[in-house]
């Protein structure tokens, strides 16, 4: 007797992790759309093991924003974007990483002077961010510390996504300017709050 192959509704298996924290359905996500994510990861990053802390962090994400997830295409669509994105998000830091060592060793040859405790550089981005116009600071704010999408700040705010996208690249101009030498270093120990993220 010939066994019909199951045909699994994965819009739905989405929709109870989301409204019934349903592990059950996420695991069955996980396992029918890992392997083929890793697979298509390769477009953008050739190393297995990046690849795979990408699609991992991916999912890792899907679970742990389930109830603020806004699927309106379906499942696969937004699993490809997320993973697709990460990518991209993961090669710019690494950028940044390359452009911050040839930025040391052409004005870091003498020793340094002062050095900054993590708490001390979180002191002076609060501070930076405290002096930001009042509309860019909580753009700014929900963009890069709340996570929330230029979309969902859009319509919170009433303005346009095109305008979100201003807030944010004049914040960072302003920011920029403000923190001056040290802002490579903000960089590297926060790369959520001052890089350019896919939104």
């Amino acid at each position: 007797m010939k066994m019909m192959n199951r045909r699994v509704d994965y819009n739905t298996l989405i929709l109870r992790v989301i409204s019934q924290d349903d592990e059950n359905a996420y695991y069955e996500i996980f396992n029918s759309f890992y392997a083929p994510l890793c697979i298509y990861a390769y477009r953008f990053i050739k190393d297995l093991q990046t690849r795979e802390d990408c699609v991992q962090e991916v999912f890792l994400k899907l679970w742990k924003d389930r109830k603020k997830l806004r699927i309106t295409t379906s499942i696969r669509a937004y699993l490809l974007t997320a993973t697709k994105n990460h990518c991209l998000n993961y090669l710019h830091r690494k950028e940044l990483e390359t452009n911050f060592e040839q930025y040391l060793l052409q004005h870091y040859d003498e020793p340094i002077e002062e050095l900054y405790s993590v708490s001390e550089l979180k002191e002076m981005i609060d501070s930076a961010i405290a002096k930001l116009p009042e509309k860019y600071r909580i753009v700014f704010e929900m963009s890069r510390f709340d996570e929330i999408s230029y979309k969902d700040i859009a319509e919170k705010m009433n303005i346009s996504v095109k305008t979100v996208e201003s807030y944010i690249s004049k914040s960072l101009a302003i920011l920029r300017d403000e923190l001056k030498e040290y802002y490579i270093f903000l960089v590297l120990f926060f790369p959520t709050q001052f890089f350019f993220q896919i939104s």
